[in-house]
């Protein structure tokens, strides 16, 4: 009896052993595990801060410097915003039945004609200024309120359709005239600030709970400024002021240079967006021909200043960390939500998760870093391969935090192709006024107004260019690497938008002026052009299918 109570005390004694070892066992395949995935992924950080880049927000904090008090632009242009004038509350009479049926019935057919000589690959919808615009209200349009406002009949910042070798009409002269003078302070302020080479404004990537994104309100306000500048270029050029508008020119390229070193996907597509304004302002310019040979060469190189080849690194670097840092607190509840989930974020980081997702991460967005470095023609066929490997990674992070990381390389690729055809256009109008013709060909530019003939950022080609008529056009094939010979699809804002079409029909009854001007008869459609014509790069975000960019100038 003895001996089985011994046995049975003995064997109650072992279990807390057995216990142990099997914990010990578990902890220790745990380990084998964790330590050597935890290990990848502390190696892949030390080497990204040995590259000299930010891993954790405060690193990027601290990388994104802050220029000294004084020469920070962002400290003038900030003020300039603040002064910005809209004429958006400045409202006009509602328009009458008969007005509403006559603007209605003109812009559905202006739409039609809209529609039928759109391209066969189109963005989301049609870009703003054209005829597809909604009336404004649900319902009846016919019964809706018009709240229609000065605003509308502006180009630029407004509703009215005007491209870049088109004359300003008459009554619009002095309509832009009195909106730059409403706007003097905010002009005086962004000519000011965009002088200065240094800018950081202030975003934040260290953020409080009650925070869910970095400030961005300044990126629509230099969008603002930009197009406030394109109208002061405008009047300027119909005046025939050269030496204001070369200064308002800078001034638009220097607005887009405060956002170059800014490492967010969104202020650079803004500053492409802004870039695309200023060269549509130059060929606008370019098109009255009275520019001095001083005045292109200062031109020409605010356009080469304007590349800043490493914007995209920057941006993919700032990603980076922002995604590592979301990585990390992955399964997390969102504080931000209404519906913030269950707290899952221990788990998985126990289980590895969120170390699994920062290796396999880490691998491809520092592969999109290094092809930034890569020459241009090169870039594009790298963000190819890069898509192939990054639809094969698990949905969470291609959706999350790779989104659409190649469109923003191709689209920074076609930013740099815009520029460097505005560079050649300075250049032949360089040759033209030494020698009173236009160059037979880009070698003849060489080397008295170019170093080399700049080369197509999309195929590693020289830029195209030919003569036409008695101007010429130069271009850039685009992401679709169809060379077409330099057409042009129509402007996106060649047809006027309806919101147009009524203000100025109510402005015209005001002043006592025949409305049907504005009513033009509507053409029979145009026979589209072929698949792959080229159209102009669009300073519309939204338009990320670009095929040929052309610059035309046509005297």
């Amino acid at each position: 009896m003895e001996c089985k109570i011994q046995a049975g005390a003995d064997q109650k004694a072992r279990w807390p052993r057995k216990l142990g070892i099997v914990v010990a066992l578990l902890v220790g395949v745990y380990a084998l595990y964790r330590y050597p995935l935890h290990h990848q992924v502390q190696t892949r950080f030390d080497a990204i801060r040995k590259q000299g880049y930010p891993v954790t927000l405060a690193e990027l904090e601290k990388w994104y410097e802050t220029p000294p008090a004084g020469e920070n632009a962002a400290d003038v242009l900030t003020n300039a915003f603040a002064h910005y004038v809209s004429w958006t509350n400045q409202f006009l009479p509602e328009p009458s039945v008969e007005t509403k049926k006559r603007v209605l019935e003109h812009a559905e057919a202006l739409q039609r004609i809209a529609f039928a000589n759109q391209p066969p690959r189109r963005s989301r919808r049609m870009a703003v200024g054209s005829a597809a615009a909604p009336a404004p209200g649900p319902g009846d349009p016919m019964k809706s309120n018009w709240r229609l406002s000065k605003h509308e009949l502006l180009p630029v910042v407004g509703e009215a359709p005007i491209g870049p070798r088109d004359a300003l009409p008459a009554e619009m002269k002095p309509l832009i005239a009195e909106y730059l003078a409403d706007n003097k302070a905010a002009l005086d302020l962004l000519h000011q600030g965009a002088a200065m080479k240094r800018c950081r404004y202030p975003v934040r990537f260290i953020q409080e709970k009650s925070e869910k994104d970095q400030d961005l309100r300044h990126l629509s306000s230099v969008r603002l400024g930009e197009r406030l500048l394109a109208l002061e270029t405008m009047l300027q050029v119909e005046d025939g002021k050269s030496a204001a508008v070369e200064i308002s020119l800078l001034a638009s390229f220097g607005l887009a240079r405060s956002l170059t070193a800014e490492p967010l996907v969104s202020s650079q597509q803004t500053r492409s967006v802004c870039v695309g304004i200023s060269v549509l302002n130059l060929e606008r310019v370019l098109n009255r021909g009275w520019l001095e040979d001083e005045q292109l060469v200062q031109l020409h190189a605010a356009l080469t200043e304007a590349e800043y080849p490493t914007a995209m690194t920057r941006v993919y670097v700032g990603k980076r960390c922002m995604n590592i840092d979301d990585i990390q607190k992955f399964g997390k509840p969102d504080l931000h939500s209404m519906d913030p989930g269950p707290d899952m974020g221990f788990i998985f980081k126990v289980i590895g998760v969120n170390d699994i997702m920062l290796r396999k991460y880490l691998d491809l967005i520092s592969d999109y870093v290094e092809a930034t470095h890569q020459p241009l023609p090169e870039r594009s066929k790298t963000a190819v391969a890069l898509l192939k490997r990054q639809e094969a990674l698990p949905e969470s992070l291609t959706k999350l935090f790779l989104d659409n990381s190649r469109w923003e390389l191709v689209r920074d690729i076609g930013c740099v192709a815009y520029l460097r055809i505005a560079e050649t256009a300075i250049a032949i109008e360089r040759y033209r006024l030494a020698r009173g013709r236009l160059p037979d060909q880009l070698n003849d530019l060489v080397p008295a107004n170019l170093p080399a003939v700049p080369v197509d950022p999309f195929d590693g080609k020289p830029i195209r260019y030919k003569p036409s008529g008695k101007g010429y056009v130069v271009w850039s094939i685009g992401n679709d690497g169809k060379d077409d010979g330099g057409k042009e699809w129509p402007r996106d804002n060649a047809v006027p938008s309806t919101r147009y079409l009524m203000a100025k029909a109510v402005m015209d009854e005001m002043q006592g002026r025949p409305s049907d001007g504005v009513m033009k008869p509507v053409p029979a459609p145009a026979p589209l052009p072929k698949r792959g014509t080229s159209r102009r790069l669009s300073t519309r975000e939204e338009d990320e299918d670009t095929v040929d960019i052309t610059f035309r100038v046509e005297r």
